[in-house]
């Protein structure tokens, strides 16, 4: 099975073969550290969360939520 007969037999939001990359989540906490939750709204962001899997988005709501509660430069 090439690449691209692949891609189509994959719908769209089915569930992830592998883990998210950690650069992925690094580049959306890096994203949010920035510009605040407002970050989380850029189209450039929500692509980088919808290829998150469940276990990416998890640890993302726990370090969003520490960096709000910790006071770090995350803007509201």
């Amino acid at each position: 099975m090439t690449l691209d007969a692949r891609a189509v037999a994959r719908p769209l939001g089915a569930p992830r073969q592998r883990p998210t990359p950690q650069s992925t989540v690094e580049a959306i906490v890096y994203s949010v550290r920035m510009r605040g939750l407002a970050a989380l709204n850029e189209p450039a962001t929500r692509e980088r969360l919808a290829r998150c899997d469940d276990t990416a988005y998890r640890h993302l709501e726990e370090r969003i939520t520490r960096m709000r509660i910790g006071g770090a430069k995350c803007r509201n």
